[in-house]
């Protein structure tokens, strides 16, 4: 399912009427040697309210934790359960730490594109230096080690790890600096294979330019199992690792296609290390559990994706597509991986025995949302001649008179609106201009996405290293709770 929640248009500046993946450089990797671990774990008390109308599967169950690096055991399926070395259920309670080996940019209140699209053209509007050093810094301070500990202070017990291929290769990346903050931590990750050589789907976080290759050329699919057995390779014996989860919301227009790559994948991790879990997403952006029907083999969690806007409608999403009907069929854990924050999503999974980890939530800085929003202060003259030529362009289509009227509206009303989905709900009140108004929305996204982009560019051409560096560095706010559910 496309991540609604995380495109929501909050237009005080140019900036959020975009969603878009910003990039992350890959500055020289960090030393790492993983060990094998023995086993041993300690348990933790979670405390979440009953939900309302019936019992919990897993409200009873207390937090299971890794004691250290050294005492982690492997976790593994059983039944409808995970468990550790002592045969202990162990609920996965998690957080996505996103946004960072693959950074998205509405999360950090910038535009969403694809971040080797946004980097691309910033370089080719500003000095490449202070480009580089822009991402080099981002990625440097978006995520250290403290948040792998605040995480477990805050009663979790897994951090879903999500990364870019690029950061998998033969000598350790930050990928690998990740795991092993982890296992200091003493808390489990998810290795989180979140864009693909390639693209696995048509969208930002799978750095695409609108297209995917992945699902239909052989020397992408390649890549992708020989960066899997680079990982096989490195954490077969490393307990601190909850499993593989093999690839991020597909959207493969034929679910054969996906089912065809998890066995390869599957096939290929476990003829080197048959001991971790696997874990598998759903078709279409994780939304459709058919291409997991039937499982081929053991030793796996589901994994499904959803970002309704109540609670209601995130209980009826999960029934409605077959979520819970697949799990008890054929008794085998599930786990919703991502889903908006702010709902109390984590009680109704309890509830009905889910494993649970929202998407990624950093608390940012008024350090850097201001400096998001000077560069609209700073180029309002601008903005406001290109939101008059789009709404001219709007006025020469062809749309019929009372759509393009409500086009107008949408556009005036900007700050108010989700302009990605009142576009398509306005698609289906006018049937007939549907075609034009998708690609009249294409249309309006690169017109900002690019002046946007090259707003940005021209402030970072201004800003001096140091300022770029401090930017960085003080861009998340770790004071209070950071994660919260």
């Amino acid at each position: 399912m496309y991540r609604s929640l995380r495109l929501t248009a909050n237009l005080t500046a140019i900036s959020a009427l975009f969603i878009f993946t910003a990039a992350g450089c890959n500055p020289p990797p960090p030393v790492y040697s993983p060990t094998p671990s023995g086993s041993g774990d300690i348990g933790g008390t979670y405390e979440s309210p009953q939900t309302s109308g019936g019992g919990s599967q897993m409200q009873s169950i207390p937090t299971i934790y890794p004691t250290d690096a050294a005492d982690a055991s492997f976790l593994r399926v059983q039944g409808p359960d995970i468990v550790n070395g002592q045969g202990q259920k162990v609920v996965l309670r998690g957080i996505n730490f996103g946004n960072w080996l693959l950074w998205e940019g509405g999360s950090l209140k910038i535009v969403n594109v694809a971040e080797s699209k946004l980097r691309k053209l910033l370089e080719e509007k500003a000095d490449t230096g202070k480009v580089a050093l822009f991402f080099k810094t981002i990625v440097e301070y978006h995520t250290v080690k403290e948040d792998f500990r605040i995480a477990k202070a805050e009663g979790l017990n897994v951090v879903r790890l999500c990364f870019h291929h690029r950061y998998v290769q033969e000598e350790p990346t930050e990928l690998d600096q990740a795991v092993q903050w982890a296992k200091e931590a003493g808390i489990y990750v998810i290795l989180n294979f979140h864009a693909a050589p390639g693209s696995q789907a048509p969208a930002y976080f799978a750095d695409s330019d609108g297209e995917m290759y992945f699902w239909d050329k052989r020397s992408y699919q390649e890549v992708f199992f020989k960066k899997w057995e680079i990982l096989a390779n490195r954490y077969k014996g490393e307990s601190i690792v909850a499993g593989y989860e093999i690839l991020n919301e597909p959207a493969a227009p034929n679910g054969s296609q996906v089912t065809k790559i998890y066995k390869e994948a599957v096939e290929r991790i476990r003829a080197i290390d048959p001991d971790h879990i696997i874990f598998l997403d759903g078709n279409q952006y994780a939304a459709d559990p058919r291409v997991l029907d039937p499982p081929f083999t053991e030793n796996v969690v589901y994994m499904c994706h959803q970002y309704e806007k109540t609670l209601r409608e995130m209980k009826q999403w999960i029934e409605s597509k077959g979520w819970l009907a697949f799990r008890d069929k054929y008794n085998v854990p599930l786990m919703c991986s991502e889903y908006a924050y702010d709902l109390d999503g984590d009680r109704y999974f309890e509830s009905v025995g889910i494993h649970w980890s929202p998407w990624a939530h950093q608390k940012l800085t008024s350090t850097w949302t201001d400096w998001v929003l000077s560069i609209s202060r700073k180029n309002r003259g601008e903005i406001n001649t290109i939101q008059t030529d789009i709404i001219n362009h709007v006025q020469s289509t062809d749309l019929s008179s009372g759509c393009k009227n409500d086009v107008i509206s949408l556009l005036q009303n900007y700050q108010q609106v989700d302009l990605k989905v009142e576009m398509r709900n306005l698609s289906r009140k006018y049937p007939q201009d549907e075609e034009a108004i998708l690609v009249l929305l294409k249309e309006i996204r690169n017109i900002r996405e690019v002046a946007w982009i090259r707003m940005m560019a021209q402030t970072l051409n201004q800003m001096p290293d140091e300022e770029i560096i401090n930017l960085a560095k003080n861009m998340r706010d770790r004071s209070g709770q950071q994660f919260p559910r």
